[in-house]
C-alpha cells in the first residue's frame, strides 16, 4: 500500500513536470512564431 502511495506520487511529479516543460515549448513556439509575442501572451 505504500509503495502504490509513492508510485502514484512519483506518476503525478512526472506528469506535471512533463505539462510544465510542454507549456513552456508552446510558449516558446508562439513567441517565435508570432512577431512581438513576448507581449500579446503577457497574461
Amino acid at each position: 500500500m505504500i509503495s502504490e502511495t509513492i508510485q502514484i506520487a512519483i506518476v503525478n511529479k512526472v506528469s506535471s513536470l512533463i505539462m510544465f516543460s510542454f507549456n513552456k515549448m508552446d510558449a516558446v513556439i508562439h513567441m517565435e512564431a508570432t512577431p512581438g509575442g513576448l507581449f500579446s501572451h503577457s497574461s
